[in-house]
């Protein structure tokens, strides 16, 4: 579980970032990144009733996706604010290929030191 100074939960903050930064889409995520003035990087995840009406399956992959950015958290520049939006073809997919799917995504927006 990230630590409550690095997660994303003002819904401020998250229209901000909507609003200005920059975006990647992949199959299983949509990712958006804007850089921040307090140099932590904070990451959402959102996870829609268009992945499942059921919150259980909902929450599972939140969780998911949750362990995979905490492992990658300290390899992220600092002073990011970073969302995850997940699609519902990400339910269906194993562990370790949604590990790679983000690690790839983060490479290609320079996410990563």
């Amino acid at each position: 579980m990230l630590k409550k100074p690095c997660r994303l939960t003002n819904n401020k903050d998250f229209q901000q970032v909507y609003r200005r930064g920059r975006n990647n889409t992949t199959p299983f995520f949509n990712i958006h990144a804007l850089p921040n003035k307090a140099g932590i990087t904070k990451i959402g995840i959102v996870a829609s009733k268009k992945i499942s009406k059921k919150a259980v399956v909902r929450n599972q992959i939140k969780r998911r996706v949750r362990e995979i950015s905490q492992e990658f958290y300290n390899k992220l520049i600092p002073g990011q604010n970073i969302i995850i939006t997940v699609k519902p073809n990400a339910v269906t997919i194993e562990f370790s290929k949604l590990r790679e799917e983000i690690q790839k995504v983060f490479v290609k927006m320079n996410l990563l030191k």
